[in-house]
């Protein structure tokens, strides 16, 4: 394991993206658990963001998500992995380096013939989107399964509506009904 990290970290850089990215994961549950949505995105969000076109804002993004994934792949504790973890630390880190993405929370009811749980309960699940796409999933098709309820941050007029998120298509059904 220490191996596996050493080969990844050529600069002191490194080594402070490693522990920020180790710190933000271990204190997330708690902020999670304390902050509401707004509140939380609006903590993770960094100030003063800048689009980078910058060949290091790349090397720093694959090190983000190197690292990130490393700390969540070790399965433990507060470092399990979820979505939700993950999206929020890429999301931090990723925007923090000029990396314009978007966070994404949908949900899905369970398919009863499939792999899935029965029972009629909703399964949740985060991703980052990056121009108008999937971004960083593992599984693209699997999370076009999920109807979209919340993105942050929204980006123009057409993301209110125009993905037909779940919220939107209630509020369309509503209206049309009165």
């Amino acid at each position: 394991m220490i191996k596996k990290i050493r080969r990844n970290i050529s600069s002191w850089r490194d080594v402070v993206l490693f522990y920020r990215v180790l710190s933000l994961i271990t204190v997330l549950p708690v902020l999670v658990k304390w902050n509401t949505l707004p509140r939380l995105m609006n903590r993770l969000t960094p100030q003063n963001i800048q689009t980078s076109k910058h060949p290091a804002a790349n090397l720093s993004s694959a090190k983000i998500v190197k690292f990130t994934d490393f700390i969540l792949g070790r399965g433990v504790g507060v470092w399990k992995r979820t979505c939700l973890k993950r999206s929020l630390v890429l999301y931090h880190f990723l925007r923090d380096v000029g990396v314009p993405v978007q966070v994404c929370f949908g949900v899905r009811v369970p398919d009863a013939a499939g792999k899935q749980p029965a029972h009629g309960r909703l399964e949740g699940h985060a991703w980052l989107l990056h121009e108008g796409g999937i971004f960083l999933e593992n599984d693209p098709d699997m999370t076009r399964t999920y109807m979209e309820t919340y993105r942050f941050p929204m980006m123009n007029q057409e993301d209110r509506c125009g993905g037909e998120t779940w919220s939107c298509a209630y509020r369309k059904q509503v209206t049309h009904e009165h």
